[in-house]
């Protein structure tokens, strides 16, 4: 199955995510997979040259970067078997300092409402990975790791690899 993975990041962590993600299913599913910046290639994409989307984002001030939302609210994915990814860190803080309401809600801010607003995203999956930040006048901070991604990305491609089979 063709797949798209679309993110839009800063500090580039959804960026490292999306390239983990591509190698893995590429690698270990040989599946055909194309990558695309929303910051550079936002207009050109044609979603019907794909039965697969991953589109993910990075937070900031609690919201997706607007790139990426613009790319959910102006596509339809009915019919695309669809995974979304934030990159965050502080609902991982969050989660890491056992406080799981803030956890709840973050994520509930962060995925849930964010996709109540797109309807035609019907995710199989949805995960929240670590992220990067820089306070002004301080060292860059981060709490993403590789291996939640590397875990995710084989998720998806027995999700696909199982599509595949029943199709």
């Amino acid at each position: 199955m063709k797949t798209l993975i679309t993110f839009r990041t800063k500090m580039g962590k959804s960026a490292e995510s999306a390239k983990i993600i591509a190698s893995i299913l590429r690698e270990k599913y040989t599946l055909e997979v194309e990558v695309v910046d929303l910051k550079e290639n936002e207009k050109d994409i044609d979603l019907d040259t794909y039965q697969v989307v991953i589109i993910g984002s990075g937070i900031r001030m609690g919201k997706w970067y607007r790139r990426a939302r613009k790319f959910l609210q102006k596509n339809d994915f009915s019919g695309k078997k669809t995974f979304v990814y934030v990159c965050s860190m502080g609902i991982i803080d969050a989660q890491e300092k056992n406080k799981q309401r803030e956890y709840q809600q973050k994520r509930k801010q962060y995925l849930q409402d964010v996709l109540e607003k797109n309807p035609t995203v019907k995710p199989l999956s949805t995960v929240v990975f670590g992220g990067r930040k820089k306070p002004k006048k301080e060292q860059k901070r981060e709490n993403w790791k590789p291996e939640p991604v590397e875990k995710w990305a084989e998720e998806i491609g027995k999700k696909i690899k199982e599509e595949e089979i029943k199709s």
